[in-house]
């Protein structure tokens, strides 16, 4: 089978998602090229017989993304559009063709209950996979970061991955680290963000935040992991949340709001569960808005804080085998498993 897997060159995620399904169709002994572009020129369509295009569900912003996989179906090709979306598609009104032309799959629970209720066609949810074994070096690299980066072994560090969208929730969870500095003075933050994601930390005496979202090396990322004590995922919007898979992969439990899919992705062992007061439809204004209504998650931090502390205590005691729990559940998301699915779905 010759299969195009086509995303954007602007987003590492959905770059790291593409790859992994290219490594294991080509595994399987198929012929897959990475596009990263979405040029609708007819005669690249002659060149294969399946095309899966990897991207966000955004009609504003994906329009080329969208309109390059009808034209792959359009001449003869198997095209599906692998979609994730952190809330509620806004315009689709304007792009009707979209629900009657394409075939959607999900990557999460969440994301194929938001998409049928716009209308749209999902055939499957797959959700993201990765490879454990890369992980494997996450404890050893940690140790070495963590005293690299001025912490001792007195402290319990959490930590944090993620850009500086009003999604992510800096602000929210900088509270929650504010709160938890004057309860306990061991507990140190270490957040790997960006431009606003800093900003929102800089009252913070407890958070180290780094400049490194989009920047540091892959291996850096996996140090930080292994560095931590406990992960925190306090993001408001998830379409999916490969930060949570990664941390259980390193054996780190994961302390999040519950909502899926971030539910989705731990279970009750490998999670310690904030509760969500509300949930607030959020759109950007700004001019660079796009075409999604995200569902902002609202949890109150008093109480992430005091979760936290108790998360402490049970990671504390229980630190071995938590990470053995945290990385038989990383398994259950392994590429080779999940993304094999795509072949049967392409055909």
């Amino acid at each position: 089978m010759r299969v195009a897997i086509c995303t954007s060159d602007r987003s590492v995620s959905l770059q790291n998602v593409a790859s992994g399904i290219v490594d294991v169709l080509r595994g399987k002994g198929h012929l897959v090229d990475l596009l990263l572009f979405a040029a609708a020129d007819p005669t690249i369509f002659e060149k294969y017989d399946s095309w899966l295009t990897v991207m966000t569900f955004d009609v504003v912003w994906a329009v080329p993304y969208f309109f390059v996989t009808r034209q792959a179906r359009t001449h003869g090709v198997r095209a599906l559009f692998y979609a994730t979306i952190e809330g509620k598609p806004w315009g689709l009104w304007a792009r009707e063709w979209i629900k009657r032309d394409l075939e959607f799959v999900a990557c999460s629970q969440y994301v194929k209950r938001k998409l049928a209720e716009a209308g749209v066609k999902v055939i499957a949810v797959v959700p993201h996979g990765i490879r454990v074994e890369e992980y494997s070096l996450a404890q050893s690299l940690g140790r070495i970061l963590r005293h690299k980066l001025g912490f001792t072994d007195e402290d319990f560090v959490v930590g944090y991955v993620a850009a500086d969208y009003a999604r992510k929730g800096h602000p929210l969870f900088a509270e929650v680290c504010k709160i938890v500095a004057r309860k306990d003075k061991t507990v140190k933050f270490v957040v790997a963000t960006k431009d606003d994601g800093l900003v929102a930390y800089s009252g913070c005496e407890n958070v180290l935040a780094l400049d490194w979202f989009g920047k540091a090396p892959r291996s850096d990322i996996i140090a930080l992991y292994g560095a931590c004590d406990l992960y925190a995922q306090p993001s408001l919007a998830e379409g999916f949340g490969l930060p949570v898979l990664e941390a259980l992969a390193s054996g780190k439990p994961v302390i999040h709001p519950d909502y899926e899919p971030l539910s989705e992705i731990t279970d009750v062992n490998t999670s310690f569960r904030v509760p969500v007061k509300a949930v607030i439809d959020y759109r950007d204004t700004s001019p660079t808005m796009g075409g999604i209504m995200y569902e902002h998650h609202m949890y109150d931090p008093s109480e992430f804080a005091d979760i936290l502390l108790q998360a402490k205590e049970e990671v504390t005691k229980r630190r071995d085998e938590l990470a053995r729990l945290c990385r038989r559940r990383a398994e259950t998301f392994e590429a080779e498993k999940v993304y094999a699915r795509f072949e049967a779905l392409l055909r």
